[in-house]
C-alpha cells in the first residue's frame, strides 16, 4: 500500500497470515455504520449504549476512555474494511446476551480467513507487502531516541528496515507462562501458542506504558484439548443452550440460567468444583453442536477420538442419562432429578 510515495509493510513472524483473528468466526459488532443500517434497519443502537453493554459485561473493570475510543470509532472502522476489501457483512448466526440490541455481523464465511485473505489482497493491490516469518528483534532510534526503523530476522536474512512510522500490533502475551499473572492459574490457555509478548522484549527500552498485564483471558465455553490448553466452543454452545441444553456440575446439579451473559457464566463456572461445568444435551440439539464445531475450529477425526478416549478430557459421552453420567463421572442420581426439574420448568414456561 502506497501513502504519500512511502511503501507499507506489514511484518507477520508466522510463515501464515494470521494470529489471533484466525480464531474468531469473523463475528464483530458494527454499531454506528451504514452495514448496520443496511442489515439491522433503523434500529436504536448507538455508541452510548455499546459502551454501556461493554462496562455492564466487564462489571466496570474496563478503562472508560479506551471503551470510548472503540465504541465512537467502530462504525466507521467497519466501513472503511468493507469498501476496501470488499468485505459483506451479513447478521451474525450468533446474538450474544452480554448485547442489549442485536449489533453483531460477520461475513458469509462466518470465518476471519475470509477476512485475512481479502484485506491482505486488497493491501498488496494497492502497493503494500507483506513479509511472512519476519520477526521483529529491535527498534532502532537515532540520538535523539526518535524511531527510525527495525531491524527483523528470517530465516536466511537480517532484515534493517527503515520507516518513518511503525504500528505496532503484537498480540498478546498469554503463551508465555512466565508473563501471565496468579489470575491464570489453573485455568485453560484459548488463543495461539505464538502470542508470547515478543514486544516487551523489543520495546523495553523505549519505556511505554503498560497496564494490567496480569490480565488474563477466560472464556466460560471451550473444551481442553491438551492439558492446559482448550479451543473454544462459544457458536455451538450458545446453539445447544438455545435448543434446551443445560449446564451442570459434577455433582449433577444445574448452575445457572443459560441465558445469562457470559461474564455471569464464567464466575459461576469457576466456583465449580474442579472449575468445570458439564453441557448436557439430547441428540437433536447434539446434531447442531456437532454441525457448529466442525465449522470453526474443530475436524471431525478430531471430535470422533473425543469420544473414542473417555477417560482424557475433553469428555465427549452419548448414551443413556446414567451412561453419560458414568463416563462424566457425575452424580447421576442428581443429574436425573436435574433434567426432570428442568423438564417441568419448561413445561411451566419458568426458570
Amino acid at each position: 500500500m502506497i501513502i504519500n510515495n512511502f511503501i507499507c509493510e506489514i511484518l507477520v513472524k508466522l510463515l501464515i497470515k494470521s494470529g489471533a483473528t484466525i480464531l474468531n468466526g469473523s463475528n464483530v459488532v458494527a454499531t454506528g455504520s451504514k452495514v448496520a443500517d443496511n442489515i439491522f434497519g433503523a434500529n436504536t443502537d448507538t455508541a452510548a449504549q455499546l459502551a454501556a453493554d461493554v462496562t455492564r459485561e466487564s462489571k466496570g473493570t474496563n478503562y472508560p476512555e479506551l471503551t470510548q475510543l472503540m465504541t465512537a470509532n467502530i462504525g466507521s472502522a467497519i466501513d472503511f474494511i468493507s469498501d476496501f476489501a470488499d468485505l459483506h457483512y451479513q447478521k451474525a448466526q450468533t446474538q450474544t446476551p452480554e448485547h442489549s440490541i442485536a449489533r453483531q455481523v460477520e461475513l458469509p464465511s462466518a470465518s476471519s480467513y475470509e477476512f485475512i485473505e481479502k484485506v491482505s489482497q486488497a493491501f498488496t493491490a494497492k502497493g503494500g507487502e507483506i513479509r511472512l516469518g519476519a520477526r521483529v528483534e529491535k527498534i532502532k532510534r537515532d540520538e535523539q531516541g526518535t524511531i527510525i526503523g527495525l531491524i527483523a530476522e528470517t530465516k536466511t536474512a537480517t532484515l534493517d528496515i527503515n520507516c518513518r512510522s511503525i504500528v505496532l500490533v503484537t498480540g498478546g502475551h498469554g503463551a508465555n507462562a512466565k508473563m501471565r499473572g496468579s489470575e491464570s492459574e489453573g485455568i485453560d490457555y484459548y488463543d495461539p501458542m505464538t502470542s508470547t509478548g515478543d514486544a516487551y522484549s523489543f520495546t523495553e527500552e523505549l519505556n511505554l506504558s503498560t497496564h494490567d498485564l496480569g490480565w488474563y483471558k477466560i472464556y466460560p465455553h471451550g473444551v481442553e484439548v491438551e492439558p492446559g490448553i482448550a479451543k473454544l466452543t462459544t457458536y455451538a454452545s450458545k446453539k445447544a443452550t438455545d435448543l434446551g441444553g443445560i449446564y451442570v456440575n459434577v455433582e449433577g446439579k444445574r448452575i445457572i440460567n443459560e441465558l445469562d451473559v457470559y461474564t455471569t457464566f464464567r464466575d459461576v463456572i469457576l466456583q465449580q468444583t474442579g472449575k468445570v461445568a458439564y453441557l448436557v444435551m439430547d441428540k437433536r440439539t447434539w446434531q447442531e453442536f456437532y454441525a457448529l464445531l466442525v465449522q470453526h475450529n474443530f475436524s471431525e477425526v478430531e471430535v470422533a477420538a473425543f469420544f473414542e478416549e473417555p477417560a482424557k478430557r475433553p469428555v465427549f459421552a452419548k448414551g443413556s442419562l446414567k451412561e453419560v453420567a458414568a463416563i462424566a463421572g457425575i452424580n447421576d442420581k442428581q443429574l436425573a432429578q436435574t433434567i426432570k426439574d428442568y423438564q417441568g420448568y419448561a413445561q411451566s414456561g419458568s426458570y
